[in-house]
């Protein structure tokens, strides 16, 4: 996620996407870091064409450590570390990392102003790295993010003094062993697509699978829910998951809203269709039929108004069974009669309401 851009005349001119990009770097407190991981990506041809930039594949690693160090020098940053690792992109093509430490900390913008403006050099400064072990961790290490096809083989190592510290000196030891794969704290992101995988739609789902999942040895989602409020977290699962549903949903009129209802939903009933024929029996015998049917639907029809709106009554786990209450001017017929309470139900498979006076 993009949290700062440049704002020069030169690569301010780029797309959005294209544009540099670093952590956050105004506000009060925003002092930079010690420690940044520089990638310089592949720009898309005709941004390469556009602005005469350079691409991945005109440096070796080497090469592009020391045009970081020396840039960094030119913007009075002194580097006194770094390590490059070349790795391959989402779309396969390679890029160059370079995980650099400074004796001080810094801002990235004129950096990377200079990189651009000077070297014709675009970079994006990482937002998640802000410690040389960090950094290390996440060039060396494989991880669900970064699978062990996908680390550097040859990275490099320079250090001012001359002596870079080991990478070994700096993993944990348990993380050194052939074929280790580290689990990634899970993002929201990836706990969404957990509880769409596997149907989760609730808090105690949500504890069910990921006991389930531990118990398999997958920890990730347990360690997230207990150090979560995952309450909170299930109620925004619930709206994202049903964000598009409720956006087509506006979209509709309340009867096509039924319509849609009845012709996706299946009859629950041991014989197909015997809901609807009891309910349907039930109208007929109070001499109902056709005329209340076509009240309610006109009072749908009529729009979400003042007063002709039908209000759903009573608790969960009724079945096909409901109360509804409306107002007196819906139902002239009922107002004569005295009644304003019914039951009601919606016969799956069927366009007509049925109706039993209370």
């Amino acid at each position: 996620m993009v949290q700062g851009c440049l704002s020069t005349c030169g690569p301010s001119a780029l797309a959005e996407d294209e544009r540099p990009s670093g952590p956050k770097q105004f506000g009060r407190g925003v002092k930079g870091q010690y420690v940044h991981w520089i990638t310089q990506p592949h720009p898309k041809p005709e941004t390469i064409a556009k602005y005469d930039l350079k691409s991945p594949s005109d440096f070796t690693r080497e090469e592009f450590c020391e045009l970081v160090v020396k840039a960094h020098g030119e913007c009075s940053v002194n580097i006194l570390e770094t390590a490059g690792f070349m790795e391959p992109h989402a779309s396969g093509k390679m890029h160059h990392n370079c995980l650099c430490r400074a004796d001080v900390t810094y801002r990235w913008k004129s950096t990377a102003e200079q990189l651009f403006d000077k070297y014709k050099v675009r970079v994006n400064f990482g937002c998640n790295i802000r410690t040389w072990a960090e950094g290390v961790v996440y060039g060396r290490v494989a991880s669900d993010h970064k699978p062990p096809e996908g680390l550097d083989k040859s990275p490099v190592q320079w250090a001012k003094s001359g002596d870079p510290v080991k990478f070994e000196d700096v993993i944990p030891r348990k993380w050194l062993a052939e074929g280790y794969q580290r689990k990634t704290k899970l993002s929201y992101m990836a706990v969404l697509d957990l509880c769409r995988e596997h149907s989760i739609r609730t808090d105690e789902e949500l504890w069910a699978v990921a006991s389930d999942l531990e118990g398999k040895g997958d920890k990730a989602l347990m360690a997230f829910a207990m150090e979560s409020d995952t309450e909170a977290v299930m109620a925004k699962v619930n709206k994202a998951m049903c964000a598009k549903e409720s956006l087509e949903r506006k979209k509709l009129t309340r009867v096509e809203i039924l319509q849609k209802c009845a012709a996706d939903s299946k009859c629950s009933c041991p014989t197909s269709g015997l809901c609807y024929n009891l309910l349907k029996d039930v109208l007929q015998k109070n001499g109902l039929d056709g005329e209340f049917q076509r009240l309610v639907i006109g009072t749908l029809q009529a729009g979400r108004l003042k007063q002709r709106n039908l209000c759903i009554i009573g608790s969960a786990n009724k079945g096909q069974i409901v109360s509804v209450q409306t107002a007196h001017e819906d139902l002239p017929h009922f107002q004569a009669s005295g009644h304003r309470r019914l039951s009601v139900g919606i016969a799956a498979g069927q366009g007509d309401f049925v109706f039993e006076r209370l």
